[in-house]
């Protein structure tokens, strides 16, 4: 039996002051001119060379039209967004993943 890893990027966070705000967190922020930080991780992991490996997002609900509008053109190998309705910091988002 083959193994496939899966990834799961968790996005949620405001904690880049001055800049980031509840509705304008870090990661959305674009610091090198080339995308937000979440789409270049995104891009990132898309870009493997290991093959066809899900990749899921797990973000907060309030945020779910930015989060579609950075994964515009981002082939995620069969994973997706999962949304919190509240966010309950680190441990839910791994516990969703999990």
């Amino acid at each position: 039996m083959s193994q496939r890893i899966v990834s799961f990027v968790m996005s949620g966070g405001s904690r880049l002051w001055p800049l980031s705000r509840e509705d304008n967190p870090k990661q959305f922020h674009d610091l090198s001119g080339d995308g937000s930080m979440l789409a270049k991780t995104l891009r990132r992991l898309a870009a493997r060379p290991e093959g066809q490996t899900p990749i899921f997002l797990i973000a907060s609900e309030r945020h779910a039209d930015r989060v579609h509008a950075d994964l515009a053109g981002i082939d995620l190998a069969g994973g997706g967004p999962l949304f919190e309705p509240t966010g309950r910091n680190t441990a839910a988002a791994v516990a969703l993943a999990s």
